[in-house]
């Protein structure tokens, strides 16, 4: 398997300069998610040949390059390799704990470690919503939550082979 995550701090780096130097005036960067790689936890592929864990360093290293920014707004959403790395509590105070209640509109005051969502509005015409795709899910919830029986309930309905282990597309028509 070959993966790109080795360039993508570089890539960072560059972009921040690139802004710096010729749009230093950004109104707020958007991150999409997959901060850093989920092999940094240690669990899986070649993040099992690591002594410890890599997420720390990881984290700050990304968050260092974002904090070089002119803009300071940055807003993240969340993506698998973010909670393959940390829970939602953690992802909660180490990215949105300041999200709440911006604009002063108040709409923001549901943003919390159960919901990593938000809405904000860049420009009086505008509203972006920042997704939590994985709300409704078996990674990052626990077996006993809510948003954890529904996911499952999905995915038996859905694609039992999921749980199988097998590949996930057998039997499973087009139209879905």
């Amino acid at each position: 398997e070959f993966r790109y995550y080795r360039g993508t701090l570089q890539s960072l780096r560059k972009a921040v300069d690139y802004w710096n130097n010729h749009a230093p005036d950004i109104q707020f960067i958007a991150q999409l998610g997959d901060l850093i790689d989920g092999q940094n936890a240690g669990k899986y592929g070649e993040g099992l040949k690591m002594e410890c864990p890599q997420t720390e360093p990881a984290f700050t290293s990304v968050m260092r390059e974002f904090g070089r920014s002119f803009c300071t707004k940055v807003h993240h959403a969340i993506g698998n390799h973010e909670l393959y790395n940390f829970g939602r509590d953690s992802l909660y105070m180490l990215l949105f704990k300041d999200k709440k209640g911006m604009d002063g509109g108040g709409d923001n005051d549901g943003v919390c470690a159960e919901r990593l969502y938000y809405s904000f509005k860049p420009h009086k015409s505008w509203r972006l919503i920042m997704l939590d795709s994985y709300d409704i899910s078996l990674e990052g919830r626990d077996e006993k939550s809510p948003e954890y029986i529904q996911a499952r309930q999905m995915i038996d309905a859905n694609n039992p082979n999921i749980r199988k282990g097998t590949n996930w597309f057998d039997g499973i028509p087009p139209e879905r």
